[in-house]
């Protein structure tokens, strides 16, 4: 939250006479966040910091656990697609037979793409109602905004290509695979770097 026209008053020391002090009040915009904490002191017009999810009111911080829980599903399904879990002996760790059962992993991601689709409309039609009169999206957004977008789309073509009367030449059915999971990589590549540069998802306006 941004207060304009903050009186704000400091005091300077002379430096021939250090037993005199100077009070000086000037006008300053103070940016505080939601707990009334004071966020790095005074700034500058132009600078902005990205939420934090521990700064997320309790609804949203909920969504925000069920995306990261539906997403690493449905990125651990997908690898099982491959499949690698029995090659490299995942599936023979207690109770992880299941990873190595090919339709069973291939059920599961439909079930969590569904899902993950019914909860990114919501959380779309939230910001668009609601959320951006308080926020704006951040550049890491739109990155991981275009990843997304690039993992729904391929992954629809998945979901074609498998149907019984739909047929694609070997070189698309190839090149949608592998892009499904390149868009994947790069997704979870960006994620990590996004986390280290700590940059979130919004600013507030």
């Amino acid at each position: 939250m941004k207060y304009h026209g903050v009186l704000v008053t400091k005091g300077i020391r002379d430096a021939q006479n250090p037993n005199i002090e100077i009070q000086i009040t000037e006008r300053r915009d103070l940016y505080v966040s939601n707990n009334f904490n004071i966020q790095g002191g005074i700034r500058g017009e132009g600078e902005m910091k990205s939420i934090d999810t521990r700064n997320l009111s309790g609804g949203r911080k909920v969504l925000f656990r069920i995306y990261i829980a539906t997403f690493i599903l449905m990125a651990f399904t997908g690898f099982g697609q491959m499949p690698i879990f029995k090659r490299y002996y995942v599936s023979d760790i207690p109770g992880m037979g299941w990873s190595a059962d090919f339709y069973l992993t291939h059920y599961i991601h439909y079930i969590g793409a569904i899902f993950l689709l019914g909860l990114l409309s919501y959380v779309i039609m939230d910001f668009i109602l609601s959320g951006r009169k308080e926020f704006s999206l951040t550049y890491s957004a739109y990155v991981r905004i275009a990843m997304l977008g690039g993992i729904i789309i391929t992954g629809i073509f998945r979901v074609l290509k498998n149907l019984p009367d739909v047929v694609f030449s070997p070189g698309f059915t190839l090149f949608i695979d592998i892009s499904h999971l390149g868009f994947m990589m790069l997704y979870l590549l960006m994620a990590v770097v996004f986390l280290i540069m700590k940059s979130g998802w919004v600013v507030r306006r």
